[in-house]
């Protein structure tokens, strides 16, 4: 997890801020992202930077996105896209559409573009600028970073989980329901109810079906961490393109130095995944693209599947939300 410099609520970010109010607490990075495509590696966002593409096509992705802006100056404000997949084409053109944006969300949010909603990203996804676009083409120059994400926090001590601790440690622990005085005593499968230490009686109700009902349209893939640790140093071809939080990870007593790669993979119906095989596949993914080679040492490795993934923002999201979250 990587902590975004703000959040869009105040509150949330108040108590991120009482909570590590020191500058030491974090450290501040910038994101320097890239995407792997025919063997090239092209600066996020993909969209804004076709000059690093091949002339023919460059060519090819300028004539649909100027084709999809000059569109967009006589379409109707009624006529708005059906779903992301649309709003793609009618933004970046059909060619950037069909190479980048439809198959990388799709290995994003393991759901296809087409069943997706146009309204939900806001500042997420760059909308290009025709005349930056054309500008950087002409003069074979890429893009820096884009958006809210461009920078990003992570705390200089306990991971991310240390954020999470440091905030319980804020509240007011008479009114925890975690730690000792929280601990389970008891479990009625029957009634569906579960007793607490510090509780004579019944502490939660478990099994709103009404609220299951309603939240059931919500959609979300399963997320799978695949980490990879290697001996050496990491290699210098890979450059500014990835920021790594390197921890040695020992499988045999021998000293480093060693580096490492960590990949999310998320997982659906519509993607599947084969458990398996993922290890061998993610080492070979990695090989395939030139970070480690074939005859780097894997000294580690992590794999864990996290059920719930990222939020998908499905057609059905806005409709079951808008019902779910008064009735919360």
């Amino acid at each position: 997890m990587l902590m975004a410099t703000s959040s869009s609520y105040k509150y949330f970010d108040d108590v991120i801020k009482e909570a590590l109010p020191k500058p030491d607490d974090w450290y501040e990075h910038q994101r320097i992202s890239y995407v792997h495509y025919q063997g090239l590696w092209v600066p996020h966002p993909f969209q804004n930077n076709i000059a690093v593409l091949p002339k023919e096509e460059q060519a090819r992705c300028q004539i649909d996105l100027i084709d999809a802006t000059l569109a967009a100056y006589v379409r109707s404000p009624p006529d708005k896209p059906a779903n992301f997949d649309e709003w793609n084409v009618c933004n970046v053109g059909g060619k950037l559409n069909e190479i980048f944006m439809r198959p990388y969300n799709f290995k994003v949010w393991a759901v296809p573009t087409t069943k997706m909603s146009s309204t939900w990203f806001g500042e997420r996804v760059a909308a290009p600028d025709v005349k930056l676009v054309t500008t950087n083409a002409i003069l074979n120059k890429a893009t820096g970073g884009w958006g809210p994400n461009a920078t990003f926090r992570f705390p200089t001590r306990e991971g991310t989980g240390g954020i999470w601790i440091t905030v319980a440690n804020i509240l007011d622990q008479s009114k925890t329901r975690f730690g000792e005085h929280g601990a389970v005593t008891k479990v009625d499968a029957d009634s569906k109810t579960t007793h607490l230490k510090d509780v004579d009686q019944l502490a939660e109700s478990l099994g709103d079906t009404n609220l299951e009902k309603l939240l059931d349209p919500l959609y979300h893939p399963s997320t799978n961490a695949v980490s990879v640790g290697i001996r050496g140093k990491r290699p210098e071809r890979i450059g500014d393109k990835f920021w790594l939080s390197v921890k040695p990870a020992r499988s045999e007593p021998m000293s480093g130095p060693y580096w490492s790669i960590m990949l999310e993979i998320p997982e659906s119906p519509h993607k599947a995944v084969t458990q398996e095989a993922l290890l061998e596949e993610s080492i070979q993914s990695l090989i395939n693209t030139d970070l480690p080679r074939p005859e780097d040492g894997v000294v580690s490795t992590y794999v864990r599947q996290f059920d719930h993934g990222y939020p998908t923002p499905t057609f059905e999201r806005d409709g079951a939300l808008s019902e779910a979250l008064p009735y919360l």
